[in-house]
This record gives structure tokens, C-alpha cells and sequence, in this order.
């Protein structure tokens, strides 16, 4: 049966009083406790964690707004389950803040049970995030106009495996769970192949390896062995339908690939592969490692205010950051938080991308993909005349083509220029014209992407003042994902699997937006005073 109690709802009599010092009050009207009871308690959203509980019927829930809180606060301090429920127990602040009364008790499995209900239900952890973080930009009237943009790594609970190991692990737990099951099953496997993988942990699977040629041996000895050990469980009811049989095909169909009678290992996988048995959502980035990621938006002002996190999405490493801009801008539509001016870094800088912000009056501010660097002298193809149709109408001399044509399907432009007016042009050194590769005279042709005139008209603005004022205040967000790391414990978390990393990454920056919001009031609050205090100019002599 639901239990619900409207935190709004007034006691006759204060419950806390003697049980809290002054000085103890004091704080908690200045701190997080304060705002969580009085502005976010309320908007916890309880209908979807009290789906499938009866109204009247049945023995009575825990208070769901409370747990609800319990499980966001736990999350934001980095307490353990023990930890959050010793916590709910003995300190009046967690109470207070909860709307629960002295001597409120509570075992520590229904903690347990709730945290897995959430986990169940792959939405709730990101409307909570929405519901603190839309009460608080509210709330708090907080100017949504100017935001920026990053994405940060973020590993689960799993070991960082070579691909050796990885395999080795896999075998290993397979073979023990057949052993456990029917130990006879494993007739017909060799002893050397078992004893491989009977190591007493995962850490002596195939460990010691110091070089690079001990190392390619192992993986095409783990290969030979996986492949082995699925021919052989193949046609063996019903351990060819187990969840870890079918993962070693997955990881085999990954890793490797099977040629008559020899078994070549892939030497690039691509990102998308499984890094861990223990956490097969995790994927690869060559830039980041394996994982997860969070793609976020926050504000940001000129005035040294504290800055709120908008949106967020949690995904795998290996997504780009380039497909993150129009889901990211959908969903501040869709919650009208819609910024004027969106900075982010370069890869999300594509001109694709600045046009789907474009069509939401949206301006992203971000540097052109691309290492290369900006030559003033350089005859851009920003210069190049084109008409409606994508065609050459005049080179950057002012010389009509003799021919030109788009293709639609690679989005290229092309052009045929007499190569006599190329040889006698004064802007030669500088332009994109093809040469002959034998006497390097230019033979007029000319061919680019339909967007390289974008890109180098983006490319010439980003070296004007204008634009290194406005993108000076990009960097700012390091330090939100450096202090999300170190204050919140982002960096590395307790779970793995992406329903529970999805919810732990969002209940914490739901709580790093009330820790922010908090302090946000209290600068104000300061400002407020010393606006207050500060001496009155002197009326003028009349």
C-alpha cells in the first residue's frame, strides 16, 4: 500500500524543537537541508516509484518522498548503503531535511529494495534529475540564455582488462559454472586448457606479460582456446543458451575472425565491443578509455555566480561526441530552457551541427573540426563564388569556369579553369588548384566538400577578438567536471551495468544542482547585504 505524506503539509507541534541547537539550526537554514525540504522534497517524483502498489491495499510502503530523498541524498554525499541508513537514523539534519520525526526507524534491506525498484525502472533516475533541476533553475531564477556544453569520462565498478585477460576472465567464469552444473561436460577438453584457466583469480589469468610478443601469443592462445570451447558446448542443451555461452560467442565474434582453419585476432575492433564480462555495457574510447560518459550543459554568467547543470545524457565511451548537439538541444527545448549561445569544444563543432542549432535560433560557438592550422594568405574556398545550384560561378580572381558540376551524393563540388589564367593568377601559392604531379604547373582543376566554404569562413571568424571573447568562457566547465570527480565521486562509481550507472550519474548531478543552488543563495544573500550596508551617494546641492 502507498504511503505518501505531503512534505507542505504542517505540524501542530514542531517535532525538532529541543532537538536541535540553535546553532544547529542555523546551519541547516544555511545549508542544502533547508532548500531540500522546503523546495525539493515536494517534486520527488513518487508516481513512478509507487507503480504497482495499491492505494488501500496490502502492508504499508516507507514514506516514498522521503525515500526517494534518502537515495538522492545518499548519492550526492557518497555515502554507502550502511552509511545512508546509520545516517537517516541518528542525525537530526537527515531527518529534518526528509520530513521525518525523531525516531523514525527503518532496516537497512528496504534501502536496499528501493535502490533496486529505481534500478528497475531506467527513466526515473533522469526525471528526478529534471524535476530538481527545472525547480531549481525556477526557483532560484536562474538566466538559461548563455550555457556550454562538454561531456566527461566516467568507469564503472570493473576492471580496465587488456584483451587477453579479458577473454581469460570470460573462459575462466564460464568453465567454473560448468563445472558447478556437470562436471563430466568438460570431457573432451584438454587438461592443458583447463588448468589454463583454473587460476585461483582473475589477476593470474595470463598475467606477468611484460612485452609485446608475449603478449600477441597469449591472445592467439586465448583465441584458439574460446573458439575450442564453443565448438565444443555448441550442440550441449542448455548450456548452448546460457547468458555466459552467448557471450563468448559475442566476444569471439568480436575479437576474431575465422579463416578456413586458422583463427585470426582482429587488430582493431572498433570501440563497440565488450570490455569487461563483469560490465558488458561498457564500451571503448581511444581518447578516453573504457566506460561510460555524461554529456552536459550548464550556465554560465559574467557576474562569478555559481553555474547549474541544464541537461545531461549518460551513455558509453564510445559515443561521439559530434551526435550529442540536437538530443541535447531537443530536450532544453522540450523543458524551455533553450539557450542563446551554446559553447562547446571541437568535436561537437561540425558545421552539421551548428546548422541543427541554427534552425532553434540557437548560436554554437565551437572551433572547426580538424588539426589544421589557420593561414591568413591561404585562399580559402570561402572565396569561391558559387550559385543556388552548388556550382562555381568564379574563382577568388573573378575567372568564370570553363565547367562545373555538383554531386549530390558525395556533397562535392567541381570545376575546370583555364589552366593559362591559373598560371598567370597572382594567388597561385595560395590556392587549392590542383597541379600536375610531374611538372607541377596547375592543370585548373578544382574540387572541394560543399561545406569547406562554411568551414573556412568559421575558420577566419574564430581568429577576430570578437569571437575569442565570446568562446573565452568554454574552459569554465573543466572545473565543473573536475569537481563533479573530486567532490562527488563521478570519476569512478560503485555500480556498473548502465541502468544503475544511468541512475547513480544522474542522482548526482541532481545534487550537485541543489549543492550549487545553495550556494548560489548564499552569495546573494552576501551581496544583498553589502549592497544594503554600502554608503549612499550624497544628494546634489540644489
Amino acid at each position: 500500500m502507498k504511503t505518501m505524506v505531503q512534505p507542505a503539509q504542517q505540524r501542530l507541534f514542531d517535532p525538532f524543537a529541543g532537538v536541535i541547537s540553535a546553532g544547529g539550526w542555523k546551519l541547516i537554514e544555511g545549508g542544502w537541508q533547508s532548500m531540500f525540504r522546503g523546495v525539493l522534497l515536494e517534486r520527488m517524483p513518487v508516481g513512478r516509484l509507487s507503480k504497482g502498489m495499491s492505494e488501500d491495499q496490502g502492508r504499508p510502503s516507507a514514506e516514498l518522498f522521503s525515500m526517494l530523498g534518502l537515495l538522492l541524498i545518499r548519492e550526492f554525499q557518497g555515502w554507502t548503503v550502511p552509511q545512508a541508513h546509520e545516517a537517516v537514523l541518528f542525525r537530526s539534519d537527515i531527518q529534518y531535511a526528509l520530513n521525518l520525526e525523531p525516531g523514525f526507524d527503518i532496516t537497512q534491506r528496504t534501502i536496499e529494495r528501493y535502490l533496486q525498484r529505481m534500478q528497475l525502472d531506467e527513466e526515473l533516475g533522469e526525471e528526478l534529475f529534471r524535476e530538481v533541476t527545472d525547480t531549481l533553475l525556477t526557483s532560484m531564477e536562474v538566466k538559461v540564455q548563455r550555457q556550454r556544453l562538454d561531456s566527461t569520462h566516467v568507469l564503472s565498478d570493473m576492471a580496465c582488462l587488456g584483451r587477453a585477460r579479458m577473454i581469460g576472465v570470460a573462459l575462466k567464469r564460464f568453465l567454473k559454472k560448468v563445472r558447478r552444473h556437470d562436471a563430466a561436460l568438460l570431457e573432451g577438453l584438454s587438461e592443458e586448457l583447463l588448468q589454463r584457466y583454473e587460476k585461483p583469480s582473475d589477476s593470474g589469468i595470463f598475467g606477468g606479460l611484460k612485452d609485446t610478443e608475449a603478449r600477441r601469443v597469449a591472445l592467439q592462445q586465448v583465441a584458439e582456446d574460446l573458439l575450442v570451447v564453443l565448438q565444443h558446448f555448441e550442440q550441449i542443451e542448455p548450456i548452448g543458451q546460457w547468458e555466459k555461452y552467448l557471450q563468448l560467442r559475442t566476444i569471439f565474434d568480436q575479437q576474431c575472425e575465422l579463416r578456413e582453419e586458422f583463427i585470426e585476432v582482429r587488430v582493431k575492433t572498433g570501440g563497440r565491443v565488450i570490455q569487461n564480462v563483469s560490465d558488458p555495457d561498457a564500451t571503448y574510447s581511444g581518447h578516453k578509455g573504457a566506460g561510460y560518459q555524461v554529456q552536459f550543459s550548464e550556465t554560465f554568467n559574467d557576474d562569478g555566480l555559481p553555474n547549474l547543470i541544464t541537461s545531461a545524457q549518460v551513455e558509453t565511451a564510445v559515443d561521439s561526441d559530434a551526435d550529442a548537439v540536437e538530443p541535447l538541444l531537443d530536450d532544453l527545448r522540450e523543458r524551455d530552457h533553450l539557450p542563446q549561445e551554446l559553447l562547446a569544444d571541437t568535436g561537437y563543432g561540425s558545421n552539421a551541427n551548428v546548422a541543427i542549432a541554427s534552425e532553434q535560433d540557437v548560436a554554437l560557438i565551437a572551433p572547426v573540426p580538424g588539426s589544421k592550422a589557420f593561414d591568413p594568405e591561404e585562399v580559402g574556398y570561402d572565396r569561391f563564388t558559387l550559385n543556388e545550384d552548388h556550382e562555381v560561378v568564379a574563382c577568388p580572381n573573378g575567372h568564370a569556369p570553363k565547367s562545373t558540376r555538383y554531386n549530390a551524393e558525395a556533397n562535392t563540388i567541381w570545376a575546370q579553369i583555364d589552366p593559362s589564367l591559373c598560371a598567370a593568377c597572382p594567388l597561385l601559392a595560395h590556392c587549392h588548384v590542383q597541379r600536375n604531379a610531374k611538372t607541377g604547373q596547375p592543370n585548373g582543376r578544382i574540387q572541394f566538400h560543399a561545406d569547406a566554404p562554411q568551414s573556412a569562413r568559421r575558420r577566419r571568424h574564430e581568429q577576430t577578438p570578437e569571437y575569442r571573447d565570446q568562446y573565452r568562457w568554454r574552459s569554465g566547465i573543466e572545473s565543473t567536471n573536475s569537481s563533479l570527480k573530486r567532490r562527488l565521486g563521478l570519476k569512478r562509481l560503485r555500480v556498473r551495468g548502465m541502468p544503475a550507472v544511468q541512475l547513480t550519474i544522474y542522482l548526482k548531478l541532481a545534487g550537485w544542482n541543489l549543492l550549487r543552488a545553495v550556494a548560489l543563495r548564499a552569495i546573494r544573500a552576501v551581496r544583498a547585504l553589502q549592497a544594503a550596508s554600502a554608503p549612499k551617494p550624497a544628494l546634489a546641492a540644489a
